[in-house]
């Protein structure tokens, strides 16, 4: 999926293709096509989840919290339980590190920090480089809120 300068977002036979934005609106979009492609039916088109199995991410009390933590989730997975909003959910996340570069997990999360009543700050491409250098020995999923809330 690409966004080139001036058109509309496109699906790029071309897998060495990378998306393109040049403002915080086309990056949003951008993580929105992410988003749909590859969170929607878990989180839901809405971001309220399934209650029980995936959390909510519309108006989520830890997304907004730590931007480090939202690129690690992503990037790694979360098996487990954990808690948000004060309700316990039990699926599993699976890690988006290797279908997913930097500029479109910022986006996606992006996307994500800026709708559905959630108001955390955009996410660059070098956030999420930097992310992926400092946790470069992280291998497999986080498990459960204690994992979680390790995160550095």
């Amino acid at each position: 999926v690409y966004l080139p300068e001036g058109g509309a977002i496109q699906t790029d036979p071309n897998p060495e293709q990378v998306m393109v934005a040049k403002s915080l609106e086309d990056r949003i979009k951008m993580g929105k096509v992410t988003y749909t492609q590859n969170c929607a039916a878990c989180h839901q088109p809405d971001g309220k989840g399934i209650k029980g199995a995936f959390p909510p991410l519309a108006g989520s009390d830890w997304l907004n919290k730590d931007k480090a933590r939202a690129i690690q989730v992503v990037k790694f997975g979360l098996t487990g339980e954990i808690t948000v909003n004060d309700n316990v959910y039990n699926g599993v996340m699976p890690a988006f590190a290797a279908q997913l570069n930097d500029a479109e997990l910022a986006a996606l999360l992006t996307h994500i920090r800026s709708q559905w009543g959630n108001s955390g700050a955009p996410i660059s491409a070098e956030a999420v480089a930097a992310v992926r250098s400092a946790t470069a020995g992280q291998s497999g999923p986080y498990h459960g809120d204690a994992a979680l809330h390790a995160i550095p």
